[in-house]
């Protein structure tokens, strides 16, 4: 299949908690969707906040055949970048911006997005270019962001995350108890596919276990509590 004649697909990620090339379960996730549209034949770039998590994190290959580009931080007074909610709408804003001119260039033929608190990117695209949106849904973030990150409940990032998830053409979730909780929250049942989270599986005759004998699980993440 021919650059010319193969499909067109962005993956975008609009939240600088996911460095695109560092360690760690999302990240890791992330490029792997990237490179399976890849692998299938697709013209695949990876849209994203942030390359790297620096420090003495490593950086990590990109995947092949996959074109990596990072979007701008959007323009704030840093003392307000201390409230999470300005400091990543504003950013996620800036990469929507900056992704409609990476949209025109590639002219996708689908927005693989993975769902980010204050994402949402690939509405822009679709309603300016009439792309295909579709929404990775991992957790109902702005629970998460109350139960486990500290910012407390709050009403309004609860309604605008909603108003997100019903925007989207269609909703890939990665467990049962997603879709139970969309359902709740009003998303027709063919706007939902669950596709369960699934581990790379090793190469053959390297890690090979005895019949019957002990082994090691890996495990490449963070957990929350």
């Amino acid at each position: 299949m021919s650059p010319s004649t193969s499909p067109r697909v962005a993956v975008v990620c609009a939240s600088r908690r996911i460095p695109v090339l560092a360690p760690g379960g999302a990240s890791v996730h992330l490029r792997g969707l990237a490179a399976g549209f890849a692998e299938v034949g697709a013209t695949t770039e990876l849209w994203a906040a942030r390359l790297e998590r620096g420090g003495e994190s490593p950086v990590l290959p990109a995947p092949p055949g996959v074109r990596v580009r990072i979007g701008p931080r959007g323009r704030m007074p840093g003392v307000l970048r201390r409230q999470r909610g300005l400091d990543e709408r504003v950013d996620a804003a800036a990469l929507g911006r900056w992704a409609l001119g990476c949209a025109r260039e590639l002219r996708p033929q689908l927005v693989y997005e993975r769902h980010t608190l204050f994402g949402g990117v690939g509405a822009l695209l679709r309603r300016k270019l009439g792309v295909p949106w579709f929404l990775e849904v991992n957790a109902p973030l702005s629970w998460e962001a109350a139960w486990f990150e500290g910012a407390g409940a709050r009403p309004g990032w609860l309604r605008r995350e909603l108003r997100t998830l019903q925007a989207a053409d269609r909703l890939v979730v990665v467990s049962q108890a997603l879709v139970d909780w969309l359902l709740e929250s009003g998303i027709p049942s063919e706007r939902i596919d669950l596709v369960p989270n699934g581990v790379s599986a090793l190469e053959s005759g390297q890690h090979a276990v005895p019949d019957g004998g002990p082994f090691r699980l890996g495990y490449e993440g963070s957990f929350k509590p």
